[in-house]
């Protein structure tokens, strides 16, 4: 069975904030029990992929310049 996902995130805050970290966990892996068809993010900033000790796909992803949201869009097939 082939699913098609999409997941919404956006920050809001009252004032503009200076600095922000996000770790990421959108990504979903490769596994005996499903396959990753397409994956897409979309961040506002591009950022590298890493593995976390658990072994999940994990992105971080810091802003240094102020802000008053964020948008962050994961998406693609999953079989």
């Amino acid at each position: 069975m082939k699913l098609s996902i999409r997941h919404d995130t956006t920050y809001s805050y009252a004032d503009d904030v200076c600095t922000s970290i996000q770790f990421l966990r959108l990504t979903p892996k490769n596994s005996k029990r499903q396959r990753i068809m397409q994956w897409h993010l979309e961040l506002p900033r591009l950022v590298r992929a890493q593995l976390d000790p658990y072994g999940n796909i994990l992105h971080v992803m810091t802003m240094d310049e102020p802000h008053g949201a964020l948008v962050l869009s994961a998406f693609g097939q999953v079989e």
